[in-house]
This record gives C-alpha cells, sequence and structure tokens, in this order.
C-alpha cells in the first residue's frame, strides 16, 4: 500500500468512516473507540512529512487542514464521541486537524461544557462572553 493511499485510510478511520466503503461508523463499531483513535493519530502524524517552510512560518495553519472548514454532522458525532470518553482539548485538536481554540468553540456550541471565562464566541444568542450581562 502506497504511503498516500495509508494516510487517506487512517484519515477515514480517524474521520468515523469506513474506508472501504465509505460508510460512516456506527457508535459502537470498534474504530470509534478513544484508545483506536489515538493509535490512528498517532500512525497519521508519524507518517506526515514534515511541514515546509512556509507552514513553518505560519503556524496557525501547521497540521490545522481543516481549521476554517464547515463542521459536518459526523464530525460533530464523533468530536461528542471523543469528548465523553475523556479525550484532552489538545488531543481531539490534533485527531481534528484544528485548533484548541476551534475545539473548545465546538464544545461549548454543542452544549458539552460551559463557555470558559474570557472566551468570545462569535453567533452564539445571548452574552458573549461568558459570565456577562
Amino acid at each position: 500500500m502506497e504511503r498516500e493511499e495509508l494516510v487517506r485510510h487512517l484519515a477515514a478511520w480517524r474521520d468515523g468512516v469506513d474506508p472501504a466503503t465509505g460508510a460512516l461508523l456506527t457508535a459502537d463499531h470498534p474504530a470509534q473507540r478513544v484508545d483506536f483513535l489515538r493509535v490512528v493519530c498517532g500512525a497519521i502524524d508519524a507518517l506526515a512529512s514534515p511541514p515546509s517552510p512556509a507552514l513553518r512560518q505560519h503556524p496557525s495553519v501547521d497540521g490545522r487542514a481543516n481549521a476554517g472548514r464547515p463542521w459536518s454532522p459526523a464530525e460533530d458525532a464523533l468530536l461528542a464521541q471523543a469528548h465523553a470518553a475523556g479525550m484532552k482539548v489538545a488531543e481531539l485538536a490534533r485527531a481534528h486537524q484544528r485548533t484548541t481554540g476551534a475545539i473548545t468553540a465546538r464544545l461549548v456550541k454543542l452544549e458539552l461544557i460551559a463557555l470558559p471565562a474570557g472566551m468570545r464566541l462569535r453567533g452564539l444568542p445571548g452574552a458573549a462572553v461568558a459570565g456577562s450581562p
């Protein structure tokens, strides 16, 4: 199996999709377990080529291929499941290729955590800052 094909397969598992069929995995599928996802994310990281000098100059995009992209219902479900299983925000950020701030904001939007003090989120109904009237 070529490196690119291997990374595509691992990325499919990470995203909760069967790489052979393209079907979404059920919540009880063994590949949805947190320990499996950690191994998959570690393998993707290990296979990743070193970032180009251009990416190192812009750390906001380094390793965050999904930064700025909309969240799919499948990615939301995977995020919620991994969070419920105890994955840390930094691990979730690596797994979803997003920033830790994006993960925190999404967990707030999904009502899985409270808005951290001092964090501002656009588009939230009501207060934009935790604790404001």
